[in-house]
Order: structure tokens, then C-alpha cells, then sequence
């Protein structure tokens, strides 16, 4: 992937973090950077992807593992569609 030098202005006390990052770190600090920008859906998981060089699977990985559902949905939701489910299986 092309990469491109910026400069960033943050806490001194971060700093270390970022200098000594893995590879996977790096691409996990990369894809927060556009978790702003998905969240508002901005881009899409698919375009955050492409953009890192990543799969879409791999970036749903590295959100879920930082705690960021995939799904944006309140557990009624999640009620009302295994209803619906389950009210379908019964007709087979």
C-alpha cells in the first residue's frame, strides 16, 4: 500500500505507543483513524478496507476486538428478528 507521511499532533505520553507499535498495532491504530469516518458512515467497512489494504472481515475483526459492534442495533432488534426466525421455521 502507498503511504504518505503527515504530521500528527498528540500527546507526548503517547508517543512511545506509536514509535514501538507492531505491524498489526499499526494497522489497528490506522483503522481507528477512519473509525470516525465509518461510524458516520462516511465510508463504508468495505471502503475502510480497501483503503487500509485489508479485508473487509479483517477490519470487522480489529473493530470487534476494540469493542465496536458491527451491527448497529438495540437488542429489541435482535428480539423482533429471532422472533421473525423462529416464526418462519415453524412453517417447515
Amino acid at each position: 500500500m502507498p503511504m504518505t507521511d503527515i504530521n500528527l499532533r498528540i500527546p507526548s505520553s503517547i508517543e512511545p505507543f506509536l514509535k514501538n507499535a507492531n505491524e498489526r498495532t499499526r494497522l489497528a491504530q490506522y483503522a481507528m483513524l477512519l473509525l470516525p469516518y465509518v461510524s458516520d458512515k462516511t465510508i463504508s467497512y468495505g471502503k475502510a478496507a480497501e483503503l487500509l489494504g485489508i479485508s473487509k472481515i479483517e477490519v470487522m475483526e480489529i473493530y470487534g476486538a476494540a469493542g465496536v459492534p458491527y451491527y448497529d442495533c438495540d437488542f429489541s432488534q435482535v428480539l423482533v428478528d429471532s422472533s421473525a426466525i423462529d416464526f418462519a421455521l415453524e412453517g417447515k
